[in-house]
């Protein structure tokens, strides 16, 4: 992950791309994958690699909240709560950060409110 943090993003993607061809199956390169996807803003990507490490590993609460925070980047935000939800459910230790998570979903949607007012 040295050379995301490097803001090497592009190389980066290619080393993950890389590994991914070498062991297809692991899941911490294709996460580490997905961090390098969302910081270039391939989203829709993103959440491809996502669907592919819940196959994998369908009990890992962050697969579900970096899911939910691309829902609400891409401004679905039932799909972001489902994310969240799920990640709640799997997840008890983490229930703080992830109802603030969804707490910024209802903030968004107030703020859109607000806005139409304002027009």
């Amino acid at each position: 992950m040295t050379l995301s943090n490097c803001h090497e993003t592009v190389h980066a993607l290619k080393c993950f791309e890389r590994a991914e061809q070498l062991d297809s199956k692991r899941p911490l390169t294709k996460f580490q994958k997905v961090t390098v996807l969302m910081a270039l803003n391939r989203y829709e990507e993103s959440l491809e690699v996502l669907q592919e490490l819940k196959t994998l590993c369908p009990k890992e609460a962050p697969i579900y909240v970096t899911m939910g925070k691309i829902y609400r980047k891409l401004g679905d935000k039932k799909s972001a709560l489902k994310a969240y939800t799920m990640a709640l459910e799997l997840d008890q230790k983490d229930t703080n950060r992830v109802k603030t998570l969804i707490e910024k979903l209802n903030s968004d949607s107030d703020m859109l409110n607000e806005n139409e007012f304002h027009v």
